[in-house]
């Protein structure tokens, strides 16, 4: 009988959600939770900028707990925030680091347990946080790499970040490119990368009755509706696609998220950002989904929106090849507001071709279920321990 792997896993991040900001991090609490109800021992540290409370109340710290009842404790330490400015001859991001170490070093003495193992979530500043962790309690460490850009990488310079991750015993990859980028930019070893594309809870998205939602969004019942969910930014192509859907015949918009670059137009019926475990509702509501950013790791709210039944138009960069073929995508440059509008158009006029579409879609995200995806990583850490102790590594 295989005894299951279930480590003390102590997960460093730079976000979590928090009644303030319910969306900041809600990906990163899903694969949380789901790594606790695997049976892992999870505790969660968050260091947060003491000028955070310019924004509001400073989130607290507590208990999350999953919906199958297993808890986690959830550490907010305060640190100052020296940004990430460019001064020439440095990047004030390293005092950022720095200072972000120093309080999840801080909290880590006042933990009643000591993890087995630790996990950062990023790169920078909580995937380096992990890495000296587990140097400093001998323990193996795990850093997930979901940037599609290594930018926070590059303001440490062009040599530390080889140096920083060296020691670590393993790094997830939520994509073949992100693999490749590790290799050739940081000097990993292809042994030490895990590739583990992003996964959602297919229990909470999954289609709903398309006129039910619309009636409660208020949404027109025979528009041609096109999802988008994310932040409103220029990296995104939001701009792109509010230029593609303007003046389309019989189409109208939803965007779900927020910044400062906000989509404009007469096609816009919804604006604003919802509570993660709403989304799935308007999306329901929706033809089809547009995904138009330029990068990605592994993009979670592609995933989401298959496993909601709905078409994909997306960029044909290699970022998206993990999760994406053309049973339910259509794949175009998003740089080009006509090339977004010709496959809108396309899906607008075939019905036939979005029912089946919606339909393989739903079967595409079934192999995208983050509960499985949380077990398929403790499987792989155990694997990469065993491997670390037969190199003679650290753990």
């Amino acid at each position: 009988m295989t005894i299951p792997f279930q480590p003390s896993i102590l997960v460093v991040a730079a976000n979590y959600p928090s009644p303030r900001q319910p969306g900041s991090g809600a990906f990163i609490r899903a694969f949380v939770r789901s790594l606790a109800d695997a049976g892992a021992g999870t505790e969660v540290i968050q260091p947060v900028s003491l000028f955070s409370r310019l924004h509001g109340p400073l989130p607290e710290g507590g208990i999350d707990e999953t919906p199958n009842g297993r808890r986690i404790r959830l550490h907010r330490p305060l640190y100052p925030s020296f940004s990430a400015r460019d001064l020439g001859f440095t990047n004030t991001a390293r005092l950022t680091q720095a200072a972000f170490e120093w309080a999840a070093l801080r909290q880590l003495r006042r933990l009643a347990d000591p993890p087995s193992l630790t996990y950062g979530h990023f790169l920078y500043f909580a995937g380096r946080t992990a890495v000296r962790i587990g140097a400093r309690l001998g323990i193996p460490s795990f850093v997930a790499v979901g940037e599609g850009e290594f930018w926070t990488a590059r303001r440490m310079g062009p040599r530390r970040p080889r140096l920083d991750f060296r020691s670590a015993t393993g790094l997830l990859a939520v994509s073949s490119v992100l693999k490749e980028k590790l290799m050739q930019e940081l000097d990993i070893p292809e042994a030490k990368i895990g590739v583990f594309p992003n996964g959602t809870d297919l229990r909470q998205f999954r289609p709903r009755e398309r006129s039910e939602m619309r009636a409660h969004y208020a949404l027109p019942a025979e528009r041609f509706i096109v999802a988008y969910v994310g932040n409103f930014l220029k990296s995104k192509g939001v701009g792109v696609l509010a230029q593609a859907l303007d003046g389309l015949d019989g189409a109208g918009s939803v965007f779900v998220g927020s910044g400062p670059l906000r989509p404009e137009g007469s096609h816009v019926l919804f604006r604003d950002a919802l509570p993660h475990d709403r989304i799935p509702e308007i999306l329901s509501a929706a033809d089809v989904f547009v995904m138009p950013s330029f990068v990605e790791g592994s993009c979670n709210a592609v995933i989401e929106a298959m496993a909601c039944g709905l078409p994909v138009v997306a960029s044909n960069g290699r970022f998206h090849d993990d999760l994406l073929d053309e049973s339910c995508s259509v794949r175009v440059d998003t740089t080009r507001p006509d090339a977004i509008r010709e496959a809108l158009v396309a899906l607008r006029d075939d019905p036939g071709r979005r029912r089946d579409m919606s339909r393989r879609a739903v079967e595409k995200a079934r192999g995208f279920d983050i509960r499985e995806r949380a077990e398929r990583v403790l499987a792989w850490m155990q694997e990469r321990i065993h491997c670390a102790a037969g190199e003679g590594m650290s753990p």
